[in-house]
């Protein structure tokens, strides 16, 4: 059993009755500035040669700004492509792959539904319907899901072209360039990996063999199961539709999970989003349960303010009402009126857990009787979402908006928020870093297909492959162990371990510590062919290390620096 999922099931066990993925243009792939350590770069050396980036985007000029404008850079009024292109399965590309294409775009409410778009290949259409996958964390996107069949096309550079229908005017076009790489370079594990499924007593499960799901499926079967139990005991209700599906993913998806048609969560040994596989579990299971009484019209502010709260924390097991406390003492309050109208648009760690500190506040206040009331209020017609919350606070509760605020605020101020100011000040930190990253180094692709189609279509790679050059695996097990020195209230080395995380991917500079040393460990494993999935500094000069040779299998290793080199220690 892998040390997270026995955490997992000791902590469902005491409390029973209680986001890469695809190629980005155009950066993705490319290896960040070289090491100057001499012994670094002849680590590095070692390792397989980085892959080209797989989607190069020709510059976009925006539209001319109209008169007045004041912003200080033309910000179209029109649907309009950024000129991001992400290409599915990715970064890297294979013969065979059945290809997805997506293309950021802003002011996607004002496109048609289906979107007036056409995707071409060296110059020759394709026969593929796009929509539009709306995102939580960046711009909206054009889909063209499983455009291009590539099993009969010749490895190389292929150019994809995009045009976007405009009201007035010539269509924008945006080029992308694709490196097609033949078939027998597929990573090997990808070649053997097939999909599975179990049914349990609220889910289907699909996942993926010679994957971490797969080697894990008995324990994550146990904890799935007892999530669904402890969010509906939570709520006093059942999950509707049974067996719920469950789409478990051998890469990292955004924030680590979302419901869609299917509920879908990440499961990888390199979890550098979220290595609390409960919390994420409760989580999405409280989304699952709630949509039986949610309606069109239910505030963001309240689902996702639900979702936390059921779960008991965001990402972690979180104490809500001192942490909200927290972010009121630090400023970063929220009106309630402004957080319901535009949710999306505020740092997604504050206003999840404001909205959950709110949730909690009306549960203790009131009951969760007269909150799942509130929820699924319907007939209220309102000019925003802050009017809705307005009219349902009065219905349900006899109050209005502005005195929730004010007596959740008066709530707030008697709590003593202790150490979590600066877990919440590093928390931020650490999130926003994760997506800056992923937005420059492993983007992920917005909406997965459920596992059914996968099934149907015999495809795996799309919910596997991930980038992993030595760079990736450096940032990412340095982006884990700073999630364990917070949770471990080990707050001097996550801030050190932030502060190179921010400033490499602002210079690219890997040399600075102590990222250096996540680097110089990784490719030392690499030279031996391991993949470092976690790796815990226990002194100056060694390492704990968790690593996969054969996939999935996990193996614990003990490295030391030796005063030239990180090296195995004997007996590993």
């Amino acid at each position: 059993m892998s040390r997270r999922l026995a955490a997992v099931l000791l902590a469902a066990l005491l409390t029973a009755c209680g986001a890469a993925n695809g190629g980005i243009a155009p950066r993705s792939g490319a290896p960040p500035a070289p090491i100057e350590t001499a012994e670094v770069e002849a680590a590095a050396a070692a390792q397989p040669a980085a892959p080209e980036p797989t989607a190069t985007v020709e510059p976009v000029v925006l539209p001319t700004p109209r008169p007045l404008q004041q912003t200080a850079e033309p910000t179209p009024e029109d649907p309009w492509l950024t000129g991001e292109v992400r290409v599915f399965p990715g970064p890297r590309h294979f013969v065979g792959d059945l290809i997805t294409v997506e293309a950021a775009v802003v002011n996607a409410d004002q496109l048609d539904r289906p979107p007036q778009a056409v995707l071409s290949v060296d110059g020759s259409r394709l026969d593929a319907e796009p929509f539009i996958a709306l995102s939580p964390l960046r711009d909206h996107a054009i889909v063209f899901r499983w455009a291009w069949d590539t099993t009969d096309v010749a490895p190389g550079q292929h150019t994809l072209t995009l045009a976007l229908e405009r009201e007035e005017g010539e269509p924008q076009t945006l080029s992308a360039f694709v490196a097609l790489e033949a078939a027998d370079a597929r990573p090997p594990h990808e070649e053997t990996a097939r999909w599975a499924q179990r049914v349990n007593a609220c889910c289907r499960i699909s996942y993926i063999t010679s994957t971490a799901a797969g080697r894990d499926i008995d324990e994550l079967d146990i904890a799935i199961d007892q999530a669904f139990s402890q969010v509906e005991a939570t709520f006093g209700m059942l999950a509707a539709n049974k067996p719920v599906p469950i789409t478990l993913l051998d890469n990292v998806w955004g924030n680590g999970a979302y419901v869609s048609g299917d509920v879908v969560i990440t499961y990888v040994d390199r979890a550098y989003t979220n290595l609390n596989l409960e919390t994420t579990l409760r989580h999405e299971a409280a989304h699952w349960t709630l949509r039986s009484i949610g309606t069109r019209a239910t505030p963001t502010l309240l689902s996702e303010g639900a979702a936390v709260y059921a779960a008991g924390g965001h990402f972690q097991p979180q104490p809500l009402a001192q942490r909200a406390a927290a972010l009121l003492d630090a400023g970063l309050y929220v009106p309630l009126g402004d957080l319901a109208n535009d949710f999306r648009g505020y740092q997604h760690e504050t206003a999840s857990l404001e909205a959950a500190a709110l949730v909690s506040y009306l549960v203790h206040t009131y009951g969760m009787a007269d909150f799942l009331a509130l929820y699924g209020s319907e007939g209220i017609k309102a000019g925003s979402t802050a009017a809705w919350l307005d009219v349902a606070l009065r219905r349900v509760y006899d109050v209005n908006l502005n005195q929730v605020e004010r007596d959740f605020r008066d709530w707030l101020g008697e709590q003593v928020p202790g150490a979590q100011a600066t877990d919440l000040e590093l928390t931020i930190r650490l999130y926003d870093t994760i997506r800056r990253y992923q937005s420059l180094h492993a983007a992920y692709q917005e909406v997965i297909p459920s596992s059914q189609e996968g099934i149907a279509a015999a495809q795996v790679s799309e919910y596997m492959r991930e980038p992993a050059t030595l760079y990736n695996v450096a940032l990412e097990t340095a982006f884990v162990s700073a999630h364990s020195a917070l949770q471990e209230g080990r707050y001097e080395e996550a801030e050190a371990l932030i502060d190179a995380l921010e400033a490499t991917l602002e210079d690219g500079d890997y040399t600075r510590e102590p990222l250096a040393t996540f680097v110089q460990i990784a490719a030392r494993l690499g030279q031996i062919g391991y993949e470092a999935q976690r790796i815990t500094l226990t002194g100056e000069n060694a390492a704990t290390v968790e690593a996969i040779q054969t996939w999935p299998q996990v193996r614990t290793l003990n490295v030391t620096h030796d005063g030239e080199a990180w090296q195995l220690v004997e007996g590993n």
